[in-house]
């Protein structure tokens, strides 16, 4: 039989559905629909040239429903799906959505920070989940992109990749993206910032939580001289300002150095909008830093903090090692400080603390190794000063190693080559008469 126009209800698990459209044919077990067909469910708004629905068993009870032409899904005022074809199969609670030319598109809105972004999504083919049967009332739960992927954030940020997982929820009467994420399983993934860029495997958005997470990660950083980038996972939680960075990290200019941990980075007070502005960097596990031919290597973490522009490792525990390297110069501390210039154009300070030990590849006036309290080491001075504790005294031995000597300080000069040049006494200096040695030192 045909009609001009229909208008009619089906109740599917106690809820109902309105289907109209211009002509239908109905023969007992399928239902064809014909010219605007208008397909709807509260969140669930489908529009076409035609449909084909498949009934359950009698005609009221929805199984399938086969959408052609011109496909349009409205999802509860806040996003649009536009493709060819489309099967809702409401058994298995899953959908399909194809184009024979051109791309499947989705519009719709993101709210990160407070604030609603428009997000276009662009892609090959597509597949759906309808809520499951508890729901009221029935809408898409969790939308899938496939197939040369191309998401457009807030018009200007363009993401390519190969397949994204868009997840809903309902707040107050709209369907918002509760989730997106973007899948690129060979790293391709590319994402340009103002102060650098990164390629990597995976990337999600939670958006109420307000987390971005990205997965293992190659990339550049500008704000660090174009240097290298690699770690295995990023999380940023804009609430609380952090960002995890986990390990293995490293950061690697050809000009300047690295730095490698296969522990995390936490960043506290981080601000990516601001161009990658933060109070402070925890290194929770040991790390080696090599910075403009200064090699240090640390058994334990240690913090970066910006406001003061230092580099600390300030372990409570008795095992820490510290091992610090630059020219002819060997440091072993438990304790270190690094104070640097704005930008990190320049090292200021380097100081160590606690029972420290110095050894000299070169003997500079038969100063061999120091044993001492305290040591500065200012690289744009090209000087090093070496202290001890009130009530105590410097030790250090000559190049014989069998004429061990106190004083109250050193300093050492370095030439413009950064080489030992000349050494310069505190205070009273004298020789003892049998070589004393740290016990801790000998277990360094």
């Amino acid at each position: 039989m045909n009609f001009k126009s229909l208008f009619f209800f089906l109740p599917f698990f106690l809820q109902a559905y309105s289907i109209s459209s211009t002509d239908v044919e109905y023969d007992g077990k399928k239902t064809l629909l014909k010219g605007n067909v208008s397909l709807v469910h509260e969140d669930l708004k489908a529009q076409a040239d035609e449909a084909i629905l498949e009934l359950e068993s009698g005609p009221y009870h929805l199984k399938k429903a086969s959408l052609d032409g011109h496909v349009l899904f409205k999802l509860a005022k806040h996003g649009i799906i536009f493709c060819d074809q489309s099967l809702l199969d409401f058994e298995t609670r899953k959908g399909f959505l194809n184009m024979h030319k051109g791309k499947i598109r989705y519009q719709g809105n993101v709210y990160f920070n407070h604030t609603n972004y428009p997000i276009l999504c662009e892609c090959d083919r597509s597949e759906f989940d309808l809520s499951d049967e508890s729901c009221h009332p029935i809408t898409i739960a969790q939308l899938r992109l496939l197939g040369h992927l191309k998401t457009t954030i807030h018009h200007q940020y363009t993401l390519e990749a190969d397949q994204a997982v868009i997840e809903f929820e309902r707040n107050s009467e709209l369907l918002f993206p509760k989730s997106l994420e973007l899948i690129e399983p060979n790293e391709n993934l590319h994402l340009l910032f103002p102060y650098g860029q990164l390629w990597t495997n995976f990337l999600k958005f939670l958006f109420r939580n307000e987390e971005i997470l990205i997965g293992k990660t190659k990339g550049i950083l500008q704000i660090l001289g174009n240097s290298d980038f690699i770690c295995d996972q990023i999380s940023y939680f804009h609430a609380k300002k952090i960002a995890i960075v986990k390990g293995p990290v490293v950061i690697q200019n050809p000009l300047q150095g690295h730095f490698k941990t296969n522990s995390n980075l936490e960043i506290h007070d981080f601000k990516p909008e601001e161009g990658f502005q933060f109070h402070k960097i925890n290194i929770q596990g040991g790390f080696s830093l090599n910075y403009q031919g200064h090699q240090i290597d640390s058994n334990k973490g240690g913090q970066i903090n910006s406001s003061t522009r230092e580099i600390s490792v300030n372990s409570k525990d008795e095992d820490c090692k510290i091992n610090y390297q630059f020219q002819d110069i060997e440091i072993r501390s438990h304790h270190l400080k690094i104070t640097y210039k704005e930008n990190l154009e320049n090292i200021d300070l380097i100081q160590f603390f606690g029972e420290t030990w110095i050894s000299l590849k070169n003997p500079i006036q038969n100063v061999q190794q120091i044993v001492c309290s305290k040591i500065s080491f200012y690289p744009l001075e090209n000087k090093i000063v070496i202290e001890a504790n009130p009530n105590e005294k410097v030790l250090f031995w000559t190049k014989e190693e069998d004429l061990a000597m106190t004083t109250e300080g050193i300093i050492i000069i370095l030439d413009e080559n950064s080489h030992l040049k000349t050494c310069e006494f505190i205070g009273i200096t004298k020789a003892l008469i049998q070589r004393q040695i740290p016990t801790n030192f000998l277990k360094m």
